[in-house]
């Protein structure tokens, strides 16, 4: 086994590095669970990203690595948005504070 950092290796960290940005950032809307909109880094529009035929696929023309796309972060910034949405969060509570019990009744 290889820990070699390969260029492909180095694109897919970048790509990621840049679309978790873009998701902390805020930059992510979804239209419907196939179908999101991203914001360019430069922020003068939008990339649409959507899931066609079992693959996610961005408008962004990323450039390919063979029969392979090459990562984009448009593409992961959607994934954890679609990923985050379905998780609820709660809210922290700090150690001391208790929530008072109320009757709905």
């Amino acid at each position: 086994m290889s820990f070699e950092k390969t260029p492909e290796a180095s694109a897919d960290n970048e790509a990621n590095q840049l679309g978790y940005r873009l998701f902390r950032e805020g930059s992510v809307r979804r239209f419907n669970p196939s179908l999101f909109a991203v914001r360019r880094e430069d922020g003068r529009g939008w990339h649409l990203v959507e899931a066609k035929d079992g693959r996610w696929v961005c408008d962004c023309n990323p450039d390919y690595i063979g029969e392979i796309p090459a990562p984009c972060a448009h593409v992961y910034a959607a994934l954890l948005s679609s990923a985050t949405s379905r998780v609820q969060s709660e809210e922290p509570c700090e150690e001391g504070e208790e929530k008072p019990i109320r009757c709905r009744y």
